[in-house]
């Protein structure tokens, strides 16, 4: 009987550990608020791994590294970062494992020790002064939570401190006895957090307390648990003795400031600045060539353009109709203060019809003009760099071929081109402006000085364009020098 009850007793002990040895298991068996790396222990293989967290904190909490595992290994790390450190819900989730035999186990996830997070204000402060407040923060029964006057730990296991931090430079730290130190149950350890006020505003900063892990984990040593500091910043007073001054009723003293309207351009050639959204303007260039432009938006410009024939032409005096038309748009944007870029495309046509070839156009000019610019400066004072390539494409009636009767020749020539401008301001309103350009097919590369008069609603140049600067061994024209006048109104 003795041996019958001891066989008993050795096969029941057998039954037990083999039980024991198929459990599953989550460690470590407390999550930390931060990051947390949770292995898995299943024997017999793990297929796959699927967390479901509570409602409550699915916005708050992220689970990495789950799903169907490869191999069947007997254990699996998953990790998982926590957004808080107050216990929302007792039951953070459950963690479903699928064995290799098939059979699925759930456990809950690992629990998580409570915080009670604090607000603690500041008293006001002038700029240029410094304010101090106590923080604590609190353990009782295994909650915890900052008080704002110290660390105070009333019940449960010793605590240890590893480091303060605050990611405000305005902010510092000021103890008696520094970090790392351990923190005894029922004792108090106490430390002041110290503002220096440097400029008008709200401030709302974390004071991290930085509290060392019981069970680290894949590296994980320590975990941050935090209150908030808040405190109003006031401008300095001011001292100085206040005299009544009379009301200035003409505004004699404080006169109207006065901008370029027309900060869009250098001379003619588009720059990189786009006026303010809804600024509309039309303008006109030595009489006969008008232009008109709106801002969409602070970002985008549309316009359009033109050369109408001149009277004699309208008359048909001359003989010869010439004319011309465009419309584009820019796009850009301000990127370091002074500096400004932009692109811009431009769509237009040219003719010249004369009299003497009925029922023939003589000839049309049709241009596409992609290009960009970049402008440095400000308002008073600017330099800007426009290219870009024009696809021209002619359509010209051939008359004077002496062999063959009169063609329609249609071909290409396409150019390259670019400009620079700049402007300076030298007083209330006037300013001096000047552009120089250059294109591939055309033969003398302008450069054109102004003096511009400019009020808030309008900008007129007046200057020339001397056309004595000649390319491809082109003869200069007998008189280079040419009168440059326009007038912008901005509405």
């Amino acid at each position: 009987m003795r041996f019958l009850g001891a066989l008993v007793l050795i096969f029941f002990a057998a039954g037990t550990a083999s039980l024991m040895a198929q459990r599953i298991s989550i460690t470590p068996t407390e999550i930390y608020p931060g990051e947390n790396v949770l292995t898995i222990n299943a024997p017999g293989g793990i297929r796959s791994v699927r967390v479901v967290l509570s409602p409550r904190i699915e916005s708050m909490a992220e689970v990495r590294k789950t799903g169907i595992i490869g191999g069947c290994p007997d254990s699996r790390d998953i990790e998982m970062r926590v957004d808080f450190a107050t216990t929302i819900t007792p039951l953070l989730g459950l963690v479903y494992i699928e064995r290799c035999n098939g059979v699925v186990d759930s456990l809950p996830l690992p629990t998580l020790r409570s915080w009670n997070l604090d607000e603690v204000p500041f008293p006001d402060a002038e700029v240029g002064e410094e304010v101090c407040r106590p923080f604590q923060v609190t353990l009782s029964g295994g909650i915890s939570g900052l008080e704002g006057s110290g660390f105070v730990v009333t019940g449960g296991d010793d605590l240890y401190l590893d480091s303060v931090s605050i990611p405000e430079p305005q902010a510092r730290l000021r103890y008696s006895l520094p970090p790392p130190l351990t923190i005894k149950a029922g004792s108090v350890y106490r430390y002041n957090v110290c503002f220096k006020a440097e400029k008008p505003g709200i401030y709302k900063f974390p004071v991290i307390t930085w509290i060392r892990r019981e069970q680290p984990a894949g590296g994980y040593t320590n975990y941050p648990v935090a209150d908030t500091g808040i405190i109003r910043v006031l401008p300095k007073r001011s001292n100085v003795s206040l005299s009544e001054i009379p009301l200035d009723t003409m505004s004699r003293d404080n006169p109207t400031p006065v901008t370029d309207p027309t900060i869009f351009r250098s001379v003619a050639v588009p720059n990189a600045v786009i006026p303010p959204k809804g600024k509309f303007f039309v303008g006109s260039y030595d009489l006969l060539g008008l232009t008109a432009g709106y801002s969409v938006a602070d970002e985008l410009l549309i316009f359009a353009g033109g050369a109408v024939p001149t009277p004699d032409d309208w008359a048909g005096v001359n003989g010869d109709m010439f004319g011309a038309w465009s419309v584009g748009a820019k796009l850009g944007t301000q990127l370091f203060g002074l500096l400004n870029i932009a692109v811009g495309y431009h769509y237009g046509q040219s003719i010249l019809d004369k009299e003497f070839t009925t029922d023939e156009l003589d000839s049309r000019i049709t241009v596409s003009v992609p290009y960009g610019a970049i402008s440095f400066g400000t308002d008073d004072r600017r330099v800007s760099v426009t290219a870009g390539y024009a696809f021209k494409r002619h359509s010209t009636w051939i008359t004077t071929d002496p062999v063959l009767l009169p063609f329609r020749d249609d071909y290409r020539k396409d150019a390259a081109f670019g400009a620079l401008g700049g402007d300076y301001r030298f007083a209330k309103h006037w300013k001096v402006a000047t552009e120089f350009a250059m294109m591939q097919t055309v033969d003398v590369a302008p450069i054109i000085f102004t003096a511009r008069y400019f009020t808030n609603t309008f900008a007129i140049d007046f200057g020339a364009a001397y056309a004595g600067l000649t390319l491809n061994n082109a003869e200069a024209p007998p008189f280079p020098v040419l009168p440059m006048l326009s007038a912008i109104f901005v509405f």
